[in-house]
């Protein structure tokens, strides 16, 4: 007797797949990305929708920063966090990272599609007055907080329950499962177009240092 996977486990097991065989796993880039887009699958199968787009979003965004900010010396890959003119730390919002990130990597036309319905999906901004970006902000880290805090906890349907009411109560929003599923299935697509090419820049390093 077989059992059929739940949707969010499936789409997981073979991003594993791809991540295991394609990619060198213990990458900062590779490890981060693992972590969002695990919890945008949990988040799914648990009926969280809203946490699934948003989540999906951060994978995304968290992947572009890494990509972008990341540069290969010796074989070894690092992280120069962007600055502004005066030296401080600067906050690159998903935008840019999506305008950079399209110039240095060739994604197909569905892939971009994609990428603009998960960030539209994940930034939740159509749904509040034009105004009220603050307030949206505030909205999308307290729902990575607490959807973070109920999967440690091993939350269960009452608990994912009360959250989606909650939060539907309190911003008006919603995204459909199949909205949620299809940034699920879509995301890994995305991010394999990205880590394809990141494995192919760390092969390239590996090979200049080699041939030194």
């Amino acid at each position: 007797m077989s059992f059929r996977l739940s949707p969010g486990l499936e789409i997981l097991n073979e991003f594993r797949r791809f991540l295991s065989t394609q990619v060198d796993e213990q990458e900062i880039i590779v490890y981060y990305t693992k972590v969002l887009f695990e919890q945008a699958a949990r988040a799914l199968d648990a009926g969280v929708h809203l946490g699934t787009a948003v989540l999906c979003r951060s994978s995304l965004e968290n992947s572009f920063f890494l990509f972008l900010y990341g540069r290969w010396d010796r074989g070894v890959f690092f992280v120069d966090n962007p600055k502004t003119r005066n030296g401080k730390r600067r906050i690159v919002q998903f935008e840019e990272l999506k305008r950079a990130i399209t110039k240095e990597i060739t994604f197909s036309q569905n892939e971009l599609e994609a990428i603009d319905r998960i960030q539209d999906h994940g930034n939740l901004t159509a749904h509040f007055a034009s105004n009220r970006i603050d307030r949206t902000q505030r909205w999308e880290r307290d729902l990575i907080r607490e959807t973070n805090l109920l999967l440690q906890k091993g939350a269960n349907p009452e608990k994912w329950s009360r959250l989606v009411q909650r939060l539907e109560r309190n911003s008006g929003i919603w995204i459909t499962p199949n909205e949620a599923l299809d940034d699920l299935a879509d995301t890994p697509l995305i991010l394999r177009t990205l880590l394809r090419e990141f494995a192919r820049q760390q092969a390239a390093s590996v090979s200049i240092l080699i041939s030194r």
